[in-house]
């Protein structure tokens, strides 16, 4: 079962990144992960976007890159008024600060109020070509025809859906931004974790995250193969019944050693 980012990622396979995007299914922390990784991979610098690794990756996985702008609602507005699509617009004309792209993320765009619809209309009509926008939102039948026309729209299954797939990508981020603490806090979680399925779910899925990450020349192959091995122990181990606990001392071992 795949994760937000895995299917963010099959979205931009291909290369080809879109002025504008819709990202509707899941709940608000859903699509609002869905767009940071869009907008990550807008702004990456190497081919297999996003990399996870390098600088401009590290600076948007920390809300840290200048040239990847959030707004949305503010305080207990009821809807996103004309005044800060404006300004999203004005910028938007700006050149970017240290990357090809701009990207703008409009949280909760279908509380955009038609007046603010329209500002940003005459932005996607015509928009400028270092500019990406992505719109996340519930209702996405709420937004004006003509807008929906000019994004592409990217569904997310219910976060409900991808649990047992979060915790492997936990561990994949862990990894990659070689942060010790985001690894023993995700063996902490796995430990606590007592469905069996689960378990068994997120054994494939951090499979499948090595062979993807290999592939992209995400991961070196030391860690592929201490990853991989793990995985097989566990396949074995688990006809045992083995505890969930020892599961996370195994997987924490094996990325400890290239962490």
């Amino acid at each position: 079962m795949a994760t937000i980012s895995d299917l963010i990622k099959s979205h931009i396979s291909s290369g080809r990144l879109f002025h504008a995007y819709i990202i509707t299914g899941s709940d608000e922390d859903g699509r609002f992960e869905g767009a940071k990784v869009l907008a990550q991979s807008c702004v990456c610098e190497r081919d297999a976007r996003p990399c996870g690794v390098c600088h401009a990756c590290q600076k948007a996985m920390k809300g840290l890159h200048p040239d990847i702008t959030v707004t949305g609602r503010v305080g207990d507005d009821k809807e996103i008024k004309i005044d800060a699509m404006r300004a999203v617009r004005a910028q938007a004309m700006v050149m970017p600060n240290e990357a090809e792209k701009s990207v703008f993320i409009i949280r909760e765009a279908d509380y955009m109020n038609a007046a603010a619809q329209n500002a940003m209309l005459k932005v996607f009509e015509e928009p400028p070509s270092h500019a990406v926008f992505i719109l996340t939102a519930e209702n996405p039948e709420k937004l004006l025809g003509t807008v929906r026309s000019r994004c592409e729209l990217i569904t997310l299954p219910p976060r409900d859906l991808m649990i047992e797939s979060a915790l492997a990508d936990k561990f994949w981020r862990a990894a990659l931004r070689r942060d010790r603490v985001l690894l023993s806090s995700a063996a902490t979680e796995l430990e606590k974790e007592k469905d069996r399925a689960v378990l068994a779910d997120f054994i494939a899925a951090l499979k499948r995250g090595a062979v993807e990450r290999i592939r992209t020349g995400e991961i070196s192959e030391a860690l592929f193969t201490s990853v991989t091995d793990a995985c097989s122990d566990a396949e074995k181990y688990m006809i045992f019944n083995m505890s969930a606990v020892h599961l996370a001392g195994l997987y924490l071992n094996a990325f400890l050693a290239h962490v």
